[in-house]
């Protein structure tokens, strides 16, 4: 028979394979890092319009149930209507310009509970200049939000308590000036209000004598890390009064 004449072409794949490999890897280490962290992933085609979310994602923003897909216009219909106008500015930004924004915001269930969310966005943008793709994680971050507030709510029983404990009250730093004081201190020097104090020094307001003894009673307080005992103080008005006073040392232990 007549001989045939083949031909083709040969191509070395071996690196492109390995790259996708190591690329599924990555993905594959990510995907894990982001589950691990409990983030829901958001990736939006700002030209067509059409948006990836991941399952967390969904169910992070209250599309949980399946009946309904997020997207660009309907995402934010059960962000809380306080938080609404404020995070869509904040993704308006992010695809004005090339920065990252976050945002965080309630998600309310069904008028009845409510979710905190940290949204970490960014933008990319093509040749003319416009946004054409926005993608970020969400968290839930409602433990931590409550905490805060708790915290919050503790430190404003605390002040009122501050403020109105019927003795005198005063934290100084490690220089002697003072950082707080109550309105009781304040009246005890004379002054009529803590905020005239804030800055001053303390020992300013001790007698001559207890300022020149070898051994002032703050010096002894540093030394010791508590002080109890009888002073004499000079109020601002010049007159002296003798008090009882008690405190003790906070150290940073960093």
């Amino acid at each position: 028979g007549a001989e045939l004449a083949t031909f083709g072409t040969v191509q070395d794949v071996s690196v492109r394979r390995e790259l996708m490999d190591a690329l599924r890897r990555n993905e594959q280490r990510l995907s894990l890092a982001i589950d691990a962290a409990k983030m829901g992933v958001w990736d939006a085609n700002l030209t067509t319009g059409r948006i990836r979310w991941s399952e967390r994602s969904r169910q992070l923003l209250g599309f949980e149930d399946g009946t309904q897909e997020p997207d660009v216009v309907n995402w934010s219909m059960h962000v809380h209507p306080e938080d609404r106008e404020a995070v869509r500015a904040k993704f308006v930004e992010s695809e004005a310009a090339p920065r990252d924004v976050t945002a965080e915001f309630r998600v309310t269930f069904g008028g009845k509970s409510v979710r905190w969310i940290e949204a970490h966005g960014r933008s990319e943008f093509g040749a003319a200049g416009r946004a054409v793709r926005s993608y970020g994680v969400l968290m839930d971050i409602t433990q931590r939000k409550f905490g805060q507030m708790q915290l919050l709510e503790s430190e404003a029983r605390f002040r009122t308590l501050f403020q109105y404990l019927p003795v005198a009250y005063q934290s100084l730093n490690f220089r002697g000036q003072w950082i707080d004081a109550n309105q009781k201190m304040a009246d005890l020097l004379g002054f009529s209000s803590p905020a005239e104090m804030i800055g001053r020094n303390f020992t300013d307001f001790w007698t001559e004598e207890v300022r020149s003894a070898p051994e002032t009673p703050f010096d002894k307080f540093k030394r010791n890390s508590e002080l109890n005992g009888q002073i004499e103080l000079v109020r601002k008005d010049g007159r002296k009064v003798t008090v009882m006073i008690s405190g003790r040392v906070e150290r940073n232990h960093e």
